[in-house]
């Protein structure tokens, strides 16, 4: 369990957060929904440089994390267009 706190909040646009104890404390992750064409662009960051434990798993672990993403991404994006109403 990682507590953390909200850092940005803009509903349905961004939202971030701060992880402020335990393992990960110092990093800041979120994200950011941003009008694209007919459709949204879904931005994913974590920002932990400042923490060193961090910035070594996340040179180790870059490769899958980005595979991971991009796979919950197309399930979204599967999901949502499902959903999408039809005319």
């Amino acid at each position: 369990d990682y507590p953390w706190k909200v850092a940005e909040w803009d509903e349905l646009r961004n939202i971030s957060w701060d992880v402020i104890d335990g393992r990960f404390k110092g990093a800041r992750a979120g994200y950011r929904i941003l009008p694209e064409n007919t459709g949204s662009r879904v931005i994913i960051y974590v920002s932990a440089y400042h923490n060193l434990f961090l910035k070594i798993m996340t040179f180790v672990m870059k490769k899958f994390f980005i595979r991971q993403l991009n796979g919950d991404l197309e399930r979204l994006k599967t999901i949502m267009e499902a959903r999408k109403p039809s005319n």
